[in-house]
Order: structure tokens, then sequence, then C-alpha cells
């Protein structure tokens, strides 16, 4: 908290936790694009689930100073289901 108590508004204190927080070095960009393009849906889990989940790590990836294009983000979630959503994505096309 001593780090913000000088802050006059809410926005000066989040962008000083961001300075201080939100690193952008190589480091955290290999390790949120290895996270990102790894990312597969499990059975078990709700396509509502992953895509939340999905969204948090493209943001990830936006925090770092990686932008992740709409068509590449589709193309990456459809590639992340599981094979028994072969018959779903086959309509796709």
């Amino acid at each position: 908290m001593h780090l913000v108590t000088s802050a006059k508004t809410s926005k000066v204190v989040w962008d000083k936790l961001a300075t201080i927080f939100e690193t952008k070095d190589i480091t955290s960009k290999v390790f949120a694009t290895i996270r990102f393009y790894s990312k597969k849906m499990s059975e078990p889990e709700t396509v509502e689930k992953h895509l939340s989940s999905f969204n948090v790590l493209r943001t990830q990836l936006k925090v770092v100073g990686i932008v992740v294009a709409n068509n590449q983000a589709t193309v990456m979630l459809i590639g992340s289901l599981p094979e028994s959503y072969d018959g779903f994505v086959m309509s796709l096309t």
C-alpha cells in the first residue's frame, strides 16, 4: 500500500501498480505465448470455461505487448477443441 499512498486518483494507483508489477520482458512474453498456443480443452471442461480461460490467456498476451488478431485467435480456439468436437469443426467449413 505504501507504493501508492501519494496517488490522487484510482487511475494513478492503477498505472503505478501496472508499472511495478506488469513485466514485459522476454521471459514473460515467452511463457504467455507458450500457455496460449498450448491451450487445449479437456473433455470434462465446459466450452464456456474453456472460452473464458482462452480469453484470459489472450489478454495476458496483450498485457505483455503481443496482440493476437481475431482471425488467428479463432483458428487457435477451434484447434484447441478435443476430437469429440471434430464434427462441429467440420461443419464450419
